[in-house]
């Protein structure tokens, strides 16, 4: 069994020894859960929350093994740049690596513990603040024109609260599936495919963000209209499939 330990700098010391007991021992039992789900766990641990990402398939044991950095390193460097640029995310203090004789096995990341915070899932209540709604347009706008391209940028992976100033504040987190690029148009509409499936919600932050952004908003919802569309479609193909395979298996 080969162990690789990283720990932020300035991280507590109840963290450190977190950290060690966790690649000692695993998430230790007292830990309580926050989510439970097919391909990673959340855990809180006093101040710190630790993710535990599922074990890869038997294919990408290797990949990640060899020659792909793991989910756990991923959102770890993504929260240190995210911070670097200027964007809020949870502080990250470290992750924890583990493989058998070359092949991937599991994987930890841990990170600030944060109180008072609420998802973006609540829309009624954002749309019906348009000073929440036009800050969120604005640091999403912000994000695009840094070159941040979060892959699943949904509800549930946005926090808000309140900063010291009185100050809408939102951060990232399932950091694992950011991407610092060079942002085109496209990456603008995938942002906002999946902000919200509801079709009528979906319209009302989109003509938002097009007045933010100074851009025609016919054309910017009818885009990310079809996207959304596309989507849907393919959610249904794919049950459809799942529904043929397992009446094949069973009968």
């Amino acid at each position: 069994m080969s162990l690789k330990i990283v720990r932020h700098p300035d991280v507590p010391d109840e963290i450190i020894r977190l950290i060690d007991d966790t690649a000692a021992n695993g998430v230790p039992t007292t830990a309580e859960h926050i989510y439970d789900g097919k391909r990673n766990t959340l855990y809180r641990v006093g101040e710190c929350n630790v993710k535990q990402f599922g074990r890869p398939n038997a294919l990408n044991k290797f990949v990640y093994g060899i020659f792909r950095r793991s989910k756990a390193r991923r959102s770890y460097e993504h929260g240190l740049r995210l911070l670097s640029l200027g964007f809020d995310t949870p502080q990250p203090y470290g992750y924890i690596e583990k493989t058998h004789c070359g092949l991937f096995t599991d994987s930890y990341y841990f990170c600030q513990q944060l109180e008072g915070v609420a998802t973006m899932r609540d829309w009624e209540t954002v749309l019906n603040d348009r000073t929440l709604l036009t800050d969120f347009c604005r640091f999403s706008l912000r994000l695009w024109e840094k070159g941040v391209w979060h892959k699943d940028y949904s509800p549930g992976n946005i926090l808000r609260d309140i900063d010291e100033n009185g100050n809408n504040r939102f951060r990232l987190v399932d950091l694992n599936r950011i991407r610092f690029i060079k942002t085109g148009r496209k990456h603008l509409v995938e942002m906002f495919t999946k902000i919200s499936i509801d079709r009528s919600v979906n319209e009302q932050i989109c003509r938002c963000v097009a007045e933010v952004a100074g851009i025609d908003a016919e054309k910017f919802v009818a885009d990310v209209k079809r996207n959304l569309e596309k989507y849907f479609a393919k959610k249904h193909r794919n049950k459809v499939l799942k529904r043929i395979f397992l009446n094949k298996t069973t009968n």
